[in-house]
């Protein structure tokens, strides 16, 4: 029996919370977003109604193991539940697919990037077509004319 019948602890009082108390505590910094990462996990914290807390950057969050295993946060003296963040997609519009005859664009004459090098591949043009006219004129080269 002991010595003394009186407990030797002091009684709690109505500020402190066991389950803060007697939790492991591991610190993170936020992260871009209000988010955590801990056990390769991205968190957000949560207030009693559920809504994110905003957090500013590189700020300190306390992460709390509980006993029964369970997580929570202390930021700022104030205990929030960790909700896992889960980014949603970015949403990428389709491809507009070219229809069955489309042409590929083709800027125009006077396009002022093209202007010098367009003339020149006319004239390249033009001179091709007037020699491929005059063999399939000649009659020395029966074969030309296809």
């Amino acid at each position: 029996p002991p010595a003394k019948e009186a407990p030797a602890f002091r009684p709690l009082t109505p500020g402190l919370d066991l389950d803060v108390i007697l939790a492991v505590r591991e610190p993170r910094k936020a992260l871009g977003g209000s988010v955590i990462s801990y056990h390769n996990t991205k968190f957000s914290l949560a207030d009693h109604r559920g809504n994110a807390v905003w957090l500013s950057n590189n700020s300190s969050v306390l992460v709390l193991t509980h006993i029964d295993g369970s997580i929570s946060a202390l930021y700022k003296g104030k205990r929030y539940s960790l909700a896992e963040f889960r980014a949603t997609p970015m949403v990428e519009e389709p491809a507009k697919a070219p229809g069955p005859n489309a042409a590929p664009w083709r800027p125009p004459e006077d396009h002022p990037w093209k202007r010098r090098s367009y003339e020149r591949q006319r004239r390249i043009q033009k001179a091709r077509e007037a020699a491929r006219l005059k063999r399939a004129q000649d009659t020395r080269f029966p074969l030309a004319a296809t």
